[in-house]
């Protein structure tokens, strides 16, 4: 079941959606373009999480980020992160993690990742850090277990999704968008 909603914060957002929908029954959680957002106002609750786009929110923190051991998928494009990654531990099955757009401009910004074991896919398209020498290959010796970044594998080969769920149905889980 697809559900559009869209307000003005991920708080208000959410509050609405919730008032239709079960926490526990929402897998994918669509919040783009909300602004004066918070990435704590998503209630841990929402246990079915796999994924989450935040797209174009202003974000500029992930302090408190919610913890969601099913979320293997975060889109945070378009926003002003520049560090805090750190924060994402508590996203242990995180397989993508979609940063393109933001203010990256150094691999070390990206050290906190290192302890990702399950990362498979990093976007990075549109940041700063793209102009630095030598960053793809810093990027994939820092992380060993990254199979993408930016669509592309280490030797430069493309790959269109690296969700292994992108093309199966919902299987009866309700996906909202807000």
């Amino acid at each position: 079941m697809n559900l559009i909603i869209k307000m003005s914060t991920f708080k208000a957002s959410i509050e609405k959606l919730l008032k239709a929908n079960k926490a526990e029954e929402i897998d994918v959680l669509i919040l783009d373009d909300c602004e004066n957002s918070n990435v704590a106002d998503i209630p841990e609750t929402m246990i079915s999480l796999k994924t989450i786009s935040a797209v174009n929110c202003g974000l500029t923190s992930l302090a408190n980020f919610p913890a969601f051991e099913n979320l293997t998928k975060l889109d945070l494009s378009d926003n002003k992160i520049t560090d805090g990654l750190e924060n994402l531990k508590v996203l242990p099955n995180l397989k993508q993690l979609l940063l393109s757009g933001n203010k990256i401009k150094t691999v070390d910004q990206l050290s906190p990742l290192t302890n990702f074991q399950n990362l498979q896919a990093l976007e990075l398209l549109m940041c700063e850090i793209n102009n630095t020498d030598n960053y793809r290959e810093d990027v994939f010796k820092m992380l060993p277990n990254l199979k993408f970044r930016n669509g592309e594998d280490q030797d430069g080969g493309r790959t269109e999704d690296v969700d292994e769920n992108a093309k199966q149905p919902s299987l009866g889980l309700k996906r909202s968008s807000l």
